[in-house]
């Protein structure tokens, strides 16, 4: 009898290891899950600066400009000035269709706008690229 009851001790004991062991997954699995959620709405706020960013650029230097380098990114490539984003080289690409070698003074100008941010590595991996 004592044997049953030692048993039953520590399949108990287990029983409760096996708990706590589950506790701890589930809340290191929500902690993964927020950060995961942390990241991407970083990820979408990068986005949108950068976006915002070649935007103002191309709109300082003329509304034609904006609207040409967005027609041609649609056309040429199915995407939008944001997308530049997660593409940089269609941009780079786009720029130096329309600008030729003076692209370099458009770029300049994206990165010097960029700089503020470039200690944030999405950002910089941009700036590298185009």
């Amino acid at each position: 009898m004592d044997s049953i009851r030692v048993l039953s001790i520590r399949l108990e004991n287990t029983l409760i290891s096996l708990i706590c062991v589950d506790i701890v997954l589930v809340n290191m699995l929500q902690i993964n899950q927020r950060t995961l959620m942390e990241n991407a709405n970083q990820d979408l706020v990068h986005k949108a600066l950068v976006g915002l960013t070649i935007e103002q650029v191309l709109l300082k230097i003329g509304k034609p400009i904006y609207d040409k380098a967005a027609s041609v990114l649609n056309e040429k490539y199915q995407c939008y000035i944001f997308d530049c984003y997660d593409n940089p080289q269609y941009l780079s690409t786009v720029l130096e269709e329309l600008f030729g070698d003076a692209h370099h003074v458009v770029v300049k100008e994206i990165k010097k706008e960029l700089m503020i941010f470039s200690h944030k590595y999405r950002i910089s991996q941009f700036v590298e690229a185009i």
